[in-house]
């Protein structure tokens, strides 16, 4: 893959998970504040019911009997309470993705994932984790563009054994160098010694330094929704080559 469209892909996802965090906080704000304002409102209802039925009194009497600041005192506890469920609404109603906004929408938000994942594997995806690859064109000579117009199983070589790479003779990458060779000259000739030979001096090799490709013998696109691939003209200089 190119390095242009990984780099892209994390800040595009980065901020979509940024964006479906904020949806769901306002999405929570909105549940507190209408849990908030109906506890209050339970709570006064059920304080005026208990002195109505120590005095006798209906709702009526009993709101005809309270002084004038305490009516102000209630007016001002309800405008509150107003205001918070409004804030609380507002919250959610600057974000037009929140799904109980929308009167056919009845799913709610969940939180979002905050790890940016491979959309192939669904594992995380980290930038150290990714390794510059190095093929050996099977013509050292050839340009991008011929070496494309050959076919896949003839594009490229192990520059060990010198044989072409292909489902049939798969390929690992040496991580310290970078280098892609054939899996016959790791079990030939890398495992022996345990060493890359392609860096100055060898390094000294362990087996997480030694990374099998995965082959799709079945083709890419029938692991892969089709409608779901974007493709883009990269840079030569963004290639992992």
């Amino acid at each position: 893959y190119d390095k242009e469209v990984i780099y892209q892909y994390i800040l595009d996802r980065k901020a979509d998970i940024e964006r479906e965090l904020k949806a769901w906080e306002a999405q929570e704000a909105a549940d507190a504040a209408e849990a908030l304002g109906k506890q209050q409102k339970e709570h006064e209802e059920r304080i005026e019911e208990f002195v109505a039925r120590q005095e006798g009194l209906s709702r009526s009497d009993l709101a005809s009997r309270q002084p004038q600041g305490e009516k102000k005192g209630a007016v001002g506890a309800m405008m509150g309470r107003t205001l918070l469920q409004d804030k609380g609404r507002h919250a959610a109603d600057t974000s037009f993705w929140v799904p109980q906004l929308t009167p056919e929408a009845k799913a709610r938000l969940e939180k979002p994932d905050s790890i940016v994942r491979c959309p192939l594997t669904n594992d995380p995806l980290k930038l150290k984790q990714l390794y510059a690859v190095h093929f050996t064109p099977a013509d050292e000579g050839a340009t991008t563009a011929e070496i494309l117009g050959k076919p896949k199983n003839e594009r490229y070589i192990c520059p060990l054994t010198k044989k072409a790479l292909s489902n049939i003779n798969p390929a690992a990458l040496l991580r310290p160098s970078g280098k892609v060779v054939s899996m016959v000259a790791v079990s030939s000739i890398i495992k022996k010694d345990m060493v890359d030979p392609f860096t100055e001096p060898p390094t000294k090799l362990k087996e997480k330094d030694i990374i099998p490709f995965r082959v799709e013998g079945t083709g890419f696109a029938a692991k892969t929704d089709e409608k779901a691939l974007k493709v883009s003209k990269v840079s030569e200089a963004g290639r992992f080559q």
